[in-house]
């Protein structure tokens, strides 16, 4: 290996042991907080691949790079509840129930509302503060696929209210033994139904369609 890569890594176990380090404020995710060659490095070395085959850059997220076919694709997959549910219940199924409950000028918003979960998973809300700029991350991703697909970020008041109703709704139906949550903050008569997750990719993907190209045409 040369002594230029030999830095590189160097530098990148630095950043990450600098993480570790219980300082999680020093170095939010801006590029101003780190050094030419800091920045440059992370960008270079935290990309993974995406389904449709692009090179995801998590520290420098680029519209290009952002494709509805890996966000649908992704969300269909990723449970929510840390899979702990009574049957596989994702991110995907969980956004197309929360814009079934919003009025059309807001839909594309609510389906597409924890879109950054396609590329930085779905983190258990109790964990989030102590996961490392996990905010800061989410909202560089948002800001990016918000421009990318026209739509409002941060989100409407009206999303975060429908959000957390479901939040209730599907912890009664689907977490055995559920304490926390309230029947006074969920729907009524609103069954959540086990559904195949390439049928739930493809009611995201179409209802994502409906719904872009109205707004854009």
């Amino acid at each position: 290996m040369s002594t230029s890569n030999n830095r590189d890594d160097l530098l990148l176990d630095n950043l990450i042991e600098h993480n570790r380090g219980g300082t999680p404020t020093e170095k939010p995710l801006h590029p101003d907080s780190f050094s030419p060659d800091e920045w440059e490095q992370l960008k270079k070395e935290t990309w993974f691949q995406t389904f449709t085959g692009r090179r995801f850059h998590a520290f420098d997220p680029q519209p290009e790079d952002i494709h509805i076919q890996d966000i649908a694709h992704a969300l269909s997959l990723i449970n929510r509840y840390n899979g702990m549910t009574k049957f596989p219940y994702s991110v995907a199924q969980h956004s197309i129930l929360v814009a079934g409950q919003v009025e059309d000028k807001y839909k594309l918003e609510a389906l597409m509302h924890d879109a950054s979960e396609a590329y930085i998973m779905d983190v258990p809300r109790p964990w989030k503060p102590f996961f490392v700029n996990y905010k800061e991350a989410e909202n560089l991703l948002m800001s990016c696929i918000a421009d990318k697909f026209n739509f409002k970020w941060p989100l409407p008041d009206v999303i975060h209210t429908v959000d957390n109703k479901l939040l209730h709704t599907e912890a009664i139906q689907l977490l055995p033994g559920v304490e926390w949550a309230n029947y006074k903050h969920a729907y009524k008569n609103m069954p959540i139904q086990e559904r195949n997750w390439r049928d739930v990719e493809h009611t995201f993907h179409m209802l994502f369609g409906q719904l872009y190209y109205a707004r854009v045409a």
